[in-house]
């Protein structure tokens, strides 16, 4: 996957506010967090589901695409190959940054300071601070892991097929367009690129669904 993200990216560190760009890179992610949720469920989980989340926004115009939201996901992928073998229940480290990072983002927070909280401890059965993710889930800081976090393994595969089933017909409509027309080299090779980049999510998601 890491080499059709990369492409994706090029394109859309190209236009930044492209939407069939951003379909692309949220399909990924959506794939993505549901191969983390089915063989790991660590920190690359983590990983997937705050980035997924800062891709729907961008998606549904909650968030405005920025070169920013763009830097924030290209840095996601540079962690994805040393993130995708560890076996912490949590991120840690840069990881961790980075995901609050994107969340603040994707909460529209990107660049407010955060104060400690300094106010006593209170009841420990209280509540922790939360956040609200857009689809009114009550969320952990640094974490758009619901409360309770899902137990099934395979919860975000519809998302992915959802997102994918989204890709292939648009691709598949931009062929029909091309096919009554005169289409310029680039435009099929960049058509040629998506289709590949697709073809692989949905051959990921088959390992997801058929199992071991």
């Amino acid at each position: 996957m890491d080499k059709a993200l990369d492409r994706t990216l090029e394109d859309w560190r190209a236009d930044p506010t492209d939407a069939d760009t951003i379909a692309s890179m949220r399909a990924a992610f959506l794939v993505l967090q549901a191969i983390s949720e089915h063989s790991h469920g660590n920190a690359a989980d983590q990983l997937a589901r705050s980035v997924a989340n800062l891709l729907d926004r961008l998606h549904d115009g909650t968030v405005d695409p920025t070169p920013e939201a763009v830097s924030l996901v290209a840095e996601a992928v540079s962690h994805l190959p040393g993130i995708d073998d560890e076996v912490e229940s949590e991120v840690s480290g840069p990881s961790a940054s980075l995901v609050e990072r994107i969340d603040a983002f994707a909460s529209g927070l990107a660049g407010v300071p955060i104060e400690a909280d300094s106010s006593p401890a209170g009841d420990p059965s209280d509540p922790p601070l939360l956040t609200v993710r857009h689809d009114g889930v009550r969320v952990t800081p640094g974490s758009f892991d619901s409360i309770p976090t899902s137990t099934a393994p395979t919860a975000a595969v519809p998302a992915a097929l959802a997102a994918v089933a989204d890709q292939l017909r648009f691709l598949i409509d931009t062929l029909t367009t091309m096919a009554d027309g005169d289409p310029d080299p680039d435009e099929i090779e960049h058509l040629a690129r998506r289709l590949a980049a697709t073809a692989d999510l949905v051959q990921r998601l088959k390992s997801v669904v058929s199992g071991p």
